[in-house]
């Protein structure tokens, strides 16, 4: 048998603890097809078909499924795999689900809500009686069933793969959850990894000044994709100024801050920044006032990190800005998608509609596109007047807009007039786009079952229209010419290693 192949049928037909809980000989059930490299989605495929068999919806075979599905590369079917492996509050007396917002937060790429969560399970305190183990030592060891080897853990269960998230931030989930090297740094209460080097080898120290970060931003982290990129720069302002409290600094200095932070949220549409200059402008307005350009630099930072409550409610507090007032936002009636969030405009009312993608269907394109981007203009007008594609886009397209600090109303109106049959939207909630890159336009992004399978950039003066046609074509929504040979996709290169992941959702004792 090939290394990813099992006897379905027999797997199936497992109980529960010999299917997902079986640790010995390196581990039965799934836990023997996961230590194979190469074999997570196998693995993945293997306990949703369990779940299916089984009626299992949630718990913590939607977490391994979803453990997979991240090693694999599929942090958005992750991301809700593990949302759906949330316990009730009461059943959750060692931080579970603060371990549950951990992995989602570094899936999400967002280390603030990262830590947030480390200082949320660190703080849990072991619990008082119903027979549980003492602390010693800062470990627990629960008994284990008869054959199983007993476990042994660090409390609160699961902190040092936190702090593995945390260390490996900017790498895969698999190597973040499974490489050693990962779990070697110690953090402190805050999560921070401490320096691996001190002494005469000790870093300088650090400066995170508009200038110096801008100067990162062009040079050092100049060839990250953007979100990381923003990461970067946003984890060197808050090792430099992360205690600093606005209202304690002189007015040079909260000048100063505003201008670091300014340049951060520039490269980082989140809601933290964003929350965090709304503060810096109201100290600056409670003293002598803040600038005109830094009411309108703030208000674009809302925006942007689509807090359009709080854009709405500034720009009511500011009528003078020039910016246009964010207009009313409605959620849209009927069932509701766990996809990424998108603001499509309506006109007509003069609303904003917040949606979602549903990414869960065969395959559909998204495109990143400006209506005043003349490549991505001249791209939406060879594909309506293109007899094979203008359908198929029309019915299995959207061409999204990345938040910049405004909202490009007037030229989407335009668009839409134009392109009525091209569906057009304002991406929301950025975050949960980042599985894309969107700092460039146009780019087409080609999902198959809810994953990115291929992608295409730009379009020249003669088009681009021979490469959508092959992606196309390779994610099954074009049939391939008879004759023709399928190029394969290109692929995210696999792990070297893979670790069967082996948490603990406790109630009164671990489960692997």
């Amino acid at each position: 048998m090939a290394a990813c192949d099992y006897d379905l049928e027999a797997m199936l037909e497992l109980d529960e603890q010999a299917f997902d809980q079986d640790l010995t000989d390196g581990g039965g059930g799934w836990r023997k097809i996961a230590r194979e490299p190469g074999c997570e989605l196998d693995t993945a495929d293997l306990i949703r078909a369990y779940r299916d068999r089984h009626g299992v919806e949630g718990g913590i075979l939607a977490w391994h499924e979803g453990q997979m599905r991240a090693s694999a590369g599929q942090y958005v079917q992750a991301a809700r795999l593990f949302r759906a492996a949330r316990r009730k509050p009461a059943e959750d007396p060692a931080g579970w689900n603060h371990y549950v917002d951990a992995s989602i937060a570094f899936l999400e790429r967002d280390m603030d809500r990262l830590l947030a969560a480390r200082r949320e399970l660190a703080a849990i305190p072991v619990p008082e009686g119903s027979g549980f183990p003492p602390l010693i030592d800062g470990y627990v060891t629960f008994p284990s069933a008869p054959g199983q080897p007993e476990m042994k853990f660090r409390w609160p269960p699961n902190l040092e793969v936190v702090d593995a998230l945390v260390t490996c931030f900017e790498s895969s989930y698999s190597i973040a959850y499974g490489d050693p090297a990962c779990r070697q740094g110690q953090s402190d209460e805050n999560g921070v990894s401490a320096p691996a080097e001190s002494g005469a080898n000790a870093a300088e120290p650090l400066d995170a000044d508009a200038g110096t970060l801008q100067d990162l931003a062009d040079t050092v982290y100049r060839d990250r994709p953007s979100a990381e990129r923003g990461r970067a720069l946003r984890e060197r302002y808050l090792a430099v100024y992360g205690e600093t409290r606005p209202e304690a600094l002189d007015d040079a200095a909260l000048e100063g801050l505003f201008e670091s932070l300014s340049t951060v949220a520039f490269y980082l549409d989140e809601e933290a920044p964003a929350r965090e200059l709304l503060a810096i402008t109201a100290e600056l307005e409670r003293r002598s006032g803040a600038t005109p350009e830094q009411l309108e630099r703030t208000h674009e930072v809302l925006v942007a990190a689509r807090l359009l409550d709080e854009a709405r409610a500034f720009h009511d507090l500011h009528p003078g800005l020039e910016a246009r007032r964010v207009p009313a936002v409605e959620a849209v009636d009927g069932p509701t998608s766990s996809g990424p969030g998108l603001l499509t405009w309506h006109p007509e009312g003069s609303v904003l509609r917040r949606e979602a993608i549903d990414l869960d269907t065969e395959y559909q394109v998204l495109v990143v596109s400006h209506p005043l981007c003349g490549f991505s203009k001249a791209a939406a007008e060879a594909i309506s007047n293109d007899p094979e594609l203008g359908d198929l886009f029309a019915r299995h397209a959207t061409w999204i807009v990345a938040p910049p600090g405004n909202l490009p109303l007037g030229p989407i109106e335009q668009w839409q007039a134009s392109h009525p049959e091209q569906r057009i939207g304002l991406i929301d909630q950025p975050t949960s786009w980042r599985f894309i890159e969107t700092g460039s336009t146009p780019v087409f992004y080609f999902l198959k079952s809810g994953e990115v399978a291929e992608s295409v950039s730009g379009w020249a003066e003669d088009g681009n229209r021979e490469a959508v046609v092959a992606a196309l074509r390779r994610v099954g929504a074009l049939p391939v010419p008879e004759g023709a040979r399928s190029i394969p996709p290109e692929t995210i290169e696999p792990p070297n290693a893979t670790t069967a992941p082996s948490d603990t959702p406790m109630q009164v004792s671990p489960e692997p």
